[in-house]
């Protein structure tokens, strides 16, 4: 009964970890193949860990004994689904959001920082072009109205206000950027219930639907019918 509870175990760890981390990784809204593997990953083993501490098919059949459900009906594959998606469910959504909103927060820190990095070398060049702009302003006006080389260094002070003013403008796009991803960052608590709602309604449904089969396959390889 054991090596059965065990692989019934592996079965179910592996659908509820590979299914539980698409929705957590689809319902960030940045999906993110490194980030669901690692998520698959972790939750697997954890789900591995579970079902050694906690043998499910024992547990299973003396719940659904205490309320009197036979094996094989409705009511026994509610309780035994409701029971493993209770057990499993939870555990396995705390760890994979925590996961991934460390993960999206390390890669958003990475972003902000190049954002960072980009404003400021932006801002050092405004601030030079603005000194030679401030500084050709102040050749022009000791320079006659009727010189000849006033023309061209006014076209040349017209060019440098106009780069100033598109750099500045991107100054504000980057530093919108910057506080929009700060503001994104994803938050643990905020994020958590809403994906532990949607997981235990995808837990229950899938272990409703495959529970039984993945039961009937095991047994029947270790040479019972049920």
């Amino acid at each position: 009964m054991k090596k059965i509870s065990f692989t019934m175990s592996i079965f179910m760890g592996l659908m509820m970890s590979f299914a539980l981390s698409l929705t957590g990784n689809l319902l960030s809204g940045h999906f993110a193949l490194p980030m669901f593997l690692m998520s698959f990953a972790g939750s697997f083993i954890l789900s591995l860990i579970i079902g050694l501490i906690i043998p499910m098919k024992p547990l299973s059949d003396k719940v659904c004994g205490k309320f009197g459900a036979e094996q094989g009906t409705i009511k026994a594959r509610i309780i035994s689904s409701l029971l493993s998606t209770v057990i499993y469910t939870p555990v396995l959504t705390t760890v994979m959001v925590l996961m991934m909103t460390v993960m999206a927060g390390k890669n958003l820190d990475m972003q902000i920082a190049e954002k960072k990095t980009e404003l400021q070398n932006l801002t050092q060049q405004c601030q030079t072009l603005e000194a030679e702009s401030q500084s050709l302003e102040e050749q022009l006006a000791s320079i006659p109205a009727d010189a000849p080389q006033r023309k061209g260094m006014e076209e040349g002070l017209n060019e440098q206000k106009a780069a100033i003013g598109e750099m500045k403008k991107g100054m504000g796009e980057l530093s919108g950027a910057i506080e929009g991803m700060t503001a994104g960052k994803p938050v643990f608590i905020k994020v958590w219930p809403r994906s532990l709602a949607v997981s235990l309604l995808v837990g229950f449904i899938l272990s409703f639907i495959f529970q039984p089969m993945i039961l009937k396959a095991v047994m029947k390889k270790n040479g019972i019918e049920i």
